[in-house]
């Protein structure tokens, strides 16, 4: 009998101590799947792509033509990236719609493609200009897509012939020559009044002082593309504080005038860029200046009466 119970309590310690150095075991396991692959870091993606493709003009219908944007990456990973195309619409003054991304396609027909880390790639691209187009400019995009990161990349075909017309107009430029800011505002705006697409840019620039002997300093570069009946409008609200003080601003527009040559448009200002607070402290002064001037006033003519009366 003491045989039995000695060995059924045995069998009960056991399985006790068992218990007791298998349940961590159990829960360090559990723990090790919780913290695996699903709470990996997500690597982020940050490319540079070139914004725009131009083609240029293209004399022959039937033809195919190619040309190529950039994909840098300058992390230290390397980047999946799938390529593809879509539809751009702008309509011409004449309201008809220009699509050409069935056009295009990817020369070697990869559209995934990977960028190296601290590298780049050159993405050819081949256009196919069909027999029956009208003379003009297409559009197309581009889509890079890397991950959940997207990005796009404007494509122009400018057809060419008896009726293709490239020009545009400067519809107005504006320096603002006051401000109680510390930066420099300035608009322009371009339309393009032809059925070919052209590019615009603007080069903003400026020098402290009044000093012809002083560096210039660029404010703002941006190019743009201007399609068939459409307005670009350049400003330098992104740009960055000059501070405050005196200085010469020079607005340079560069676009395609209404006989299709190249016109480039100049623009100068100085402008005065000047804190509240001095305006208020200048207003004080003025102020206590006036008073001045009217008690003076008074005391002279206080004076005059007295010796008036003696």
């Amino acid at each position: 009998m003491k045989r039995a119970f000695v060995f059924v309590l045995g069998v009960v310690l056991a399985s006790f101590c068992a218990a007791s150095v298998l349940a961590p075991v159990a829960v360090a396991e559990e723990e090790i799947v919780t913290t695996g692959e699903e709470q990996a870091e997500t690597v982020a993606v940050n490319l540079e792509v070139d914004k725009s493709l131009v083609f240029g003009q293209l004399s022959e219908r039937g033809v195919s033509y190619t040309s190529s944007f950039k994909i840098r990456n300058p992390g230290a990973e390397d980047v999946k990236i799938e390529l593809s195309f879509e539809n751009t619409q702008y309509s011409d003054l004449e309201g008809r719609w220009k699509i050409g991304a069935d056009w295009l396609a990817i020369v070697g027909g990869q559209v995934r493609q990977i960028i190296p880390a601290n590298g780049e790639k050159d993405i050819r691209v081949r256009v196919t200009v069909p027999a029956d187009v009208e003379s003009g400019s297409q559009y197309a995009t581009i889509k890079v897509a890397a991950g959940e990161t997207e990005y796009k990349v404007d494509v122009r075909m400018d057809i060419a012939g008896d009726d293709l017309k490239y020009a545009g107009e400067l519809k107005g430029t504006s320096i603002s020559a006051f401000s109680f800011s510390d930066d420099i505002a300035t608009q322009a705006t371009v339309k393009n009044t032809g059925n070919g697409g052209f590019t615009a840019k603007q080069v903003v620039r400026y020098r402290k002082g009044l000093s012809e002997a002083g560096d210039w300093i660029t404010l703002a570069e941006e190019e743009s593309e201007v399609p068939n009946g459409t307005e670009v409008k350049f400003d330098t609200e992104k740009a960055e504080k000059v501070g405050f003080g005196i200085f010469k601003v020079e607005q340079k527009i560069t676009y395609v005038g209404a006989d299709g040559g190249l016109v480039e448009a100049t623009r100068s200002q100085v402008v005065i860029n000047c804190p509240w607070w001095i305006l208020a402290v200048i207003g004080s002064v003025i102020v206590v200046i006036i008073i001045l001037v009217i008690v003076l006033k008074r005391v002279k003519a206080n004076k005059k009466e007295a010796v008036e009366e003696e």
